[in-house]
């Protein structure tokens, strides 16, 4: 049983991995090869080293794949979750870059039109520093307890 929403083909960035030992920066990018029984992600990285991704342990995002300039192929399960990951896409000027807007929603696979979007409502991004907050949160307190 898959648990995650990865499959064989997909594009993936690592941005944070657990394994100390791992060669991996953050920032590396690599294809899904397979997702095991137990859903860990397997990908071999542009950097040519080949490492499992464990969901709840390690951190990565789903890299949207382009279709032609200006256009994405976007799963409409891949539109709600790569949309709106924290820091992914806001920039210092608070303009939103690298976001993918479906213009046929309804649709469950669609043509996807790149779009800056130049204003957020203020609920939205206080959602993304919230969320935030707790991920550093999170991330202290699990060093608390490691000491």
């Amino acid at each position: 049983m898959n648990i995650t929403a990865n499959k064989e083909g997909d594009r993936v960035e690592l941005i944070k991995c657990t394994d100390p030992y791992t060669k991996i920066p953050p920032g590396t990018q690599g294809k899904v090869d397979f997702v095991d029984a137990i859903g860990t992600v397997h990908v071999t990285w542009d950097n040519g080293y080949s490492l499992g991704l464990v969901p709840g342990e390690d951190k990565w995002w789903t890299l949207i794949h382009q279709a032609s300039p200006g256009t994405a192929l976007v799963d409409s399960k891949e539109f709600g979750s790569n949309c709106w990951h924290p820091c992914r896409f806001i920039k210092d000027d608070g303009r939103c870059h690298r976001l993918y807007v479906c213009i046929y929603p309804e649709r469950k696979n669609c043509q996807a039109v790149h779009a800056e979007i130049t204003h957020l409502k203020k609920t939205q991004v206080r959602l993304m520093n919230t969320s935030i907050q707790i991920d550093h949160t999170i991330e202290t307190l699990a060093e608390m307890l490691q000491k």
